[in-house]
C-alpha cells in the first residue's frame, strides 16, 4: 500500500516538473492583462468560502426551480462552414439536461425601439439602417443606446469587440446580435474577442469568437450581461470568463453556447486577485463545452483565497473531454450557495475526476449525470466533496464507469459538516 502511494506521488512530482518545462502547468486562473499582455503568478487552486449571499436559502428537493428532466439527443454543434483557416471535429453528444430555465432580467427582450445594420460592405458614414448599414463594430457600439438592437450581417470582424460602460435597462436592454443564419466571426489580434467591462442589461447573441489572443469573452465589472447562442472556440486563453478584475460581476446569464478547444477553461468564473470583490449569482445554462485544455467549467477565486464567487447556478451543460492538460477536473467548484443540477459529465481527463467541490456550504449537486472518469494523476472520482464548509445535498445523481484502481463514484476526504447523500445510482463504481 505504501509503495502505491509512493508512486501517485512520484507520478505528481514528475508532471508537475514536466509541466513546468514545457509550458503545461495550468496558469488559467492567473491572467491577468498588462499593458505587455498578461502576467502569469503562482496558482494554489481553490477557495475557502465567505457566506454573504444565500440565493439558494428556500431550494430543496422539493422546491426545485428545475422542475422537469428530460432525455434528448442533442442536434449536431452550430458550427460555421465557411470560417477562414479553421478545422474543427464535431462529436455526437447525447445527454441528460434541464428543461425548466430561470429567466433572468435581460433574456426576454421588448421588441427594440431602434434597429441597426453593420455589414463588411457598409460604411461608417451610413444611416445603419438595412439598406444602409455601418461597417465597423467600434462605430455601431458607440453609437448604441437603451433599446436599441444592432444586427451584424456575416462576415470577419478583425477588431475586438469592446463594449465599455454602456448600459441598457431592464425594459429596454442593447442588443448585439449576429443575422439569424449568417456566421459572424469576431476574430482579431487584440486580447480579447469580446471584452464588456462598466456594462449592464446587454444581450450579446450569435456570434463566433475565435483566435483570439487570450480571452474569447470576458465579461468584467458588469452586471445583467447575457451571452447565448455564441460559439467561443480556438482562443488562447479562455473561452468565456466572468470575472472580477475591473469590479464586481454579478447576475449575468451565460446561456446555450459552445465553447470548445481553447487553450486554457472553457467557461470560468472568478474572482480575481487583483480586486477582490464580489462575484455573485451567475448562471451557466444548457452550454456545449469539449476540448478545452484545462477544467469545462470553473468557479474559484483566481489564487484560492476570499471572497469566492457564490451563488452560481451550473444547469444542464454538456461537458465532455476537456482538461487535456490535464488540470483539476471537469467541474472544478469552490463557493458557497451553490446550484450543480441536470449537467452531462463525460471523460474527465482531469487530475480529480468528474464534479469536485469544495470549502463551500448551502450547495446542492443535483440529478447530474456522470460517466467515464479517468484515473489520470491522482484520484478519478466521479463527484468529489474536499473539506466542505456546510451543508451539502448530493441527490439523485447517476454515476458510471470511474476508472482506476480504489476510485469511487462519490468520494468525501476530510470533511466532518453535514453531507447528504441519498437517491444516487452507480454503475460500475465503487
Amino acid at each position: 500500500m505504501k509503495i502505491k502511494y509512493i508512486f501517485y506521488a512520484l507520478i505528481i512530482i514528475l508532471g508537475f516538473l514536466v509541466g513546468f518545462a514545457f509550458g503545461q502547468v495550468d496558469f488559467g486562473q492567473n491572467k491577468e492583462p498588462t499593458q505587455n499582455g498578461y502576467s502569469l503568478p503562482s496558482n494554489p487552486k481553490n477557495a475557502s468560502s465567505q457566506a454573504n449571499i444565500n440565493p439558494l436559502a428556500s431550494l430543496t428537493a422539493d422546491n426545485s426551480i428545475v422542475t422537469q428532466l428530460f432525455t434528448q439527443t442533442v442536434e449536431s454543434l452550430p458550427l460555421s462552414t465557411n470560417t477562414p483557416s479553421i478545422k474543427r471535429a464535431t462529436p455526437t453528444l447525447a445527454y441528460t439536461a434541464t428543461d425548466v430555465i430561470p429567466t433572468p432580467a435581460g433574456t426576454v427582450t421588448p421588441s427594440p425601439i431602434r434597429v441597426f445594420y453593420v455589414s463588411k460592405q457598409g460604411n461608417d458614414n451610413n444611416s445603419g439602417d438595412e439598406t444602409s448599414p455601418w461597417r465597423t463594430v467600434g462605430y455601431a457600439v458607440a453609437k448604441a443606446e437603451p433599446g436599441d438592437k444592432i444586427l451584424f450581417h456575416e462576415g470577419v470582424y478583425h477588431e475586438m469587440f469592446a463594449i465599455k460602460n454602456k448600459n441598457g435597462t431592464e425594459e429596454n436592454p442593447i442588443v448585439f446580435q449576429a443575422v439569424p443564419g449568417e456566421n459572424v466571426v469576431i476574430q482579431t489580434i487584440d486580447w480579447a474577442g469580446f471584452y464588456i467591462t462598466g456594462s449592464s442589461w446587454i444581450v450579446v447573441d450569435g456570434f463566433q469568437v475565435t483566435k483570439a489572443p487570450y480571452d474569447g469573452i470576458n465579461v468584467t465589472n458588469s452586471h445583467n450581461i447575457v451571452v447565448q447562442n455564441c460559439e467561443s472556440y480556438e482562443n488562447k486563453g479562455i473561452g468565456i470568463l466572468v470575472n472580477s478584475l475591473d469590479g464586481p460581476s454579478n447576475d449575468n446569464f451565460i446561456y446555450k453556447n459552445v465553447v470548445h478547444d481553447n487553450g486554457w477553461e472553457g467557461i470560468y468564473v472568478t474572482v480575481k486577485t487583483k480586486n477582490p470583490v464580489a462575484v455573485n449569482n451567475n448562471i451557466i445554462m444548457q452550454n456545449k463545452i469539449y476540448g478545452n485544455r484545462f477544467d469545462g467549467i470553473q468557479n474559484t477565486n483566481q489564487n484560492g483565497g476570499l471572497p469566492t464567487p457564490n451563488g452560481t447556478q451550473i444547469i444542464g451543460n454538456d461537458v465532455q473531454n476537456n482538461n487535456l492538460g490535464p488540470d483539476w477536473a471537469e467541474m472544478d467548484i469552490v463557493g458557497d450557495n451553490i446550484l450543480i443540477e441536470g449537467n452531462y459529465v463525460v471523460n474527465s481527463h482531469s487530475m480529480s475526476g468528474g464534479i469536485y467541490f469544495t470549502k463551500g456550504s448551502n450547495t446542492i449537486i443535483r440529478n447530474n449525470e456522470v460517466h467515464n472518469t479517468f484515473l489520470t494523476w491522482q484520484w478519478g472520482n466521479a463527484i468529489i466533496l474536499d473539506r466542505v464548509g456546510g451543508p451539502t445535498t448530493v441527490t439523485g445523481n447517476k454515476l458510471f464507469s470511474t476508472i482506476g484502481d480504489g476510485v469511487d463514484g462519490i468520494a468525501i476526504l476530510g470533511s466532518s459538516d453535514p453531507i447528504t447523500l441519498s437517491d444516487n445510482t452507480y454503475t460500475n463504481s465503487q
